[in-house]
């Protein structure tokens, strides 16, 4: 909705963000990026009438905004950054995030999905141009380790869709336990 707090994890060239911030009240969008460089690309793209509406940014990769974040997030999306993560990363992103969330929160995440042999370090498949794998970047993950990662650091996780995106990844939306 226009009143939604929302926060973005790696918000990078800011594809998103140029769409949301114009929509959101003062104040109500943040993004955090393990990108100084992107973040500041970010800014640079924004219009005068969007960085006047303050959207915060920060840079890091702990992905702990408690202390810096005055207001809980309704919305959390995530758009290729599990794709990014070892899987210990991601179960640190969900205790961390969780700790900022709104009680009636969502936070949306991409990741690419697979049934398969997750320990083979042969390349998993093919998303658009890139290879994937389950041990290096960019990474496979299974949809049950994502969900016990969820309920270990208190969430629910289901699929938010049933089919790929165009680059081959799968939603999964996690809600406060």
């Amino acid at each position: 909705t226009t009143e939604s707090r929302f926060l973005e994890l790696g918000p990078g060239g800011g594809r998103l963000a140029m769409h949301v911030i114009p929509y959101l009240p003062h104040g109500h969008y943040a993004g955090l990026d393990v990108s100084r460089q992107g973040l500041d690309w970010l800014w640079d793209l924004l219009p005068e009438a969007d960085r006047a509406l303050e959207p915060s940014l920060f840079w890091g990769g702990d992905f702990n905004l408690e202390d810096l974040l005055p207001w809980k997030p309704d919305i959390v999306w995530a758009h290729s950054v599990f794709t990014h993560l070892y899987w210990n990363e991601i179960g640190q992103c969900l205790h961390e995030v969780r700790k900022i969330i709104a009680p009636k929160g969502q936070f949306f995440a991409t990741y690419f999905n697979t049934v398969d042999n997750m320990w083979a370090s042969q390349p998993y498949g093919k998303s658009g141009k890139k290879l994937t794998y389950g041990l290096k970047d960019p990474f496979h993950h299974r949809f049950e380790t994502l969900q016990l990662l969820a309920r270990e650091t208190g969430w629910d996780a289901v699929h938010a869709q049933t089919n790929q995106n165009h680059k081959g990844q799968t939603l999964i939306r996690f809600s406060p336990q």
